[in-house]
């Protein structure tokens, strides 16, 4: 969240030790004042039509010499960016073992839905980091995620509370995604995993 002072300094709130307070960075001494803004985090805005002068500025004289070469060069592979995901499986800690993720794939394949993790199988080395939700992740706001054992920390629900339906599968009764879920299932996903693909099977 960013906001202005009276003095006309830029204020930055954002979320600290967890979530637990909300901490207020001013930095009225230095000029000029940045801010980097999350992918997502705040909905687009609405298109004005363009205004201002363009000025053309003649570099014909300006040296393009440069002592840099390069000498090799990586690319990186391809990775489907879930910011721009419609659909979302997300997937928590409670997937013990990869072949866990098996029983996701069916769900998946029908719904045409890309996998979100957290931290714990990012750091388990079953997803690329840019797979992860989360203030340490990405912000994401499709049009439908489905959570599976998550656990609902304060640093995964900001980065994907502004989903349009938000569906969450968990044993705990008391998990806090349930507080913003549009629908809630107390369960064990290992026993709803395939009752969801049952419930598909009549439907689709």
């Amino acid at each position: 969240m960013l906001d202005i002072t009276d003095e006309g300094d830029l204020l930055q709130i954002r979320p600290a030790f967890g979530g637990n307070i909300m901490a207020k960075i001013n930095t009225p001494n230095h000029r000029p004042q940045l801010a980097t803004i999350r992918f997502k985090m705040f909905n687009e805005p609405s298109k004005v039509k363009p205004f201002g002068e363009v000025v053309n500025e003649n570099s014909d004289n300006i040296s393009k010499e440069t002592t840099i070469k390069i000498l090799e060069t990586f690319e990186n592979p391809q990775v489907n960016d879930i910011s721009d995901a419609e659909i979302i499986i997300a997937l928590g800690r409670a997937f013990k073992k990869k072949k866990d993720l098996d029983l996701v794939e069916p769900l998946r394949k029908r719904l045409n839905a890309q996998l979100a993790v957290t931290r714990p199988l990012i750091e388990n080395g079953w997803f690329d980091a840019r797979k992860q939700i989360g203030l340490s992740g990405r912000t994401v706001k499709p049009k439908l995620i489905i959570n599976l054992g998550i656990s609902g920390a304060v640093q995964y629900i900001e980065g994907m509370k502004e989903s349009e339906l938000i569906i969450s599968v968990n044993s705990d009764e008391n998990n806090k995604l349930f507080a913003i879920s549009h629908y809630s299932i107390h369960g064990d996903i290992f026993e709803v995993l395939p009752k969801l693909n049952d419930l598909l099977d009549q439907i689709l």
